[in-house]
């Protein structure tokens, strides 16, 4: 049984349980040595989603066959999600784009979820095969494919914590095929590049893209006929603009209508990940156990 005792309160009294008292007590016993109540101690902080930007042309949508897939794509991953085109789509199912096909999302999703072990990821992405940057995707046209990925990003992180990590841009084809857009493109890009870091909130936001290596055996290379100079404005940009990296398409397999295949696709996500990861990608420190650093070697 609990004791009571009477205690002044103001101008009356009030009955204390003892049980109560030593409560308090032990409480302000614990303030005093320095230890805090557990109740006191805030939650850690929620981990922030970890959000990547895929966009650009056919390519990026993807032309790969799906049902060619190696069965370790048809996988689910349980902390990635793809929003591709305003809608939520599994990784291994065509996304729309005027394309019929999986996108470098495929095998980019499962090295990301590697390297980013236990943290929640979704890719974003917005791709239209057949378009250009000069005028399609230019910041400043409203209702441009550039707001379209603006909206998509938006709506596909909506209500969630989130920290946009990196843009993988493969597009260039389209401006190609018209020489003054093709000269234009190191300028456009780096304005491109400029705008979105200001409206995604990210000034130092790495941006990876695609550097197609001149193949005159390429089908179809002669609608093309500029590829050089895109090729020219892109290298200028590299050079130029900070936190930007190059991707290499060089060797990747083609079906023949000149689209990656699925073994290209697979590829090329891989090469858009190591481009991220060699540049950027800083792993969380390790750990160190309590008594493990005093078995470390002198």
């Amino acid at each position: 049984m609990s004791q009571q005792r009477w205690e002044r309160l103001g101008g009356g009294w009030r009955l204390v349980s003892a049980c109560v008292l030593s409560a308090a007590l032990l409480a302000g016993a614990s303030r005093a040595s320095g230890k805090d109540d557990p109740a006191d101690e805030a939650p850690p902080p929620a981990q922030k989603v970890k959000v990547f930007i895929f966009a650009g042309q056919s390519n990026m949508v993807g032309r790969s066959d799906p049902s060619k897939l190696p069965a370790e794509y048809r996988q689910p991953l349980a902390n990635v999600r793809l929003y591709a085109n305003q809608t939520w789509r599994p990784l291994d199912r065509p996304s729309p784009g005027r394309g019929d096909g999986v996108g470098p999302e495929v095998s980019a999703a499962r090295l990301l979820a590697e390297a980013l072990p236990g943290r929640k990821i979704v890719i974003v992405k917005t791709a239209v095969g057949g378009t250009n940057l000069h005028t399609q995707w230019d910041p400043k046209r409203k209702g441009s494919l550039y707001h379209r990925m603006l909206k998509d990003v938006q709506t596909g992180t909506a209500g969630q914590d989130v920290e946009i990590v990196a843009f993988f841009w493969d597009q260039g084809g389209s401006d190609s095929k018209d020489e003054a857009a093709a000269r234009a493109y190191g300028k456009n890009l780096a304005a491109f590049i400029e705008q979105a870091r200001k409206d995604l909130g990210r000034a130092d936001l790495p941006f990876l893209f695609s550097m197609r290596m001149i193949d005159p055996s390429w089908p179809r290379s002669e609608r093309y006929p500029f590829l050089a100079e895109v090729a020219m404005g892109k290298a200028e940009v590299a050079k130029t603009v900070p936190h930007t990296a190059t991707v290499s398409t060089a060797g990747l397999t083609r079906k023949p209508d000149g689209h990656y295949d699925t073994g290209g696709t697979i590829e090329f996500g891989r090469r858009f990940f190591e481009a991220w990861k060699t540049n950027f990608h800083k792993p969380p420190a390790k750990t160190v156990e309590v008594g493990e650093a005093s078995k470390a070697k002198p």
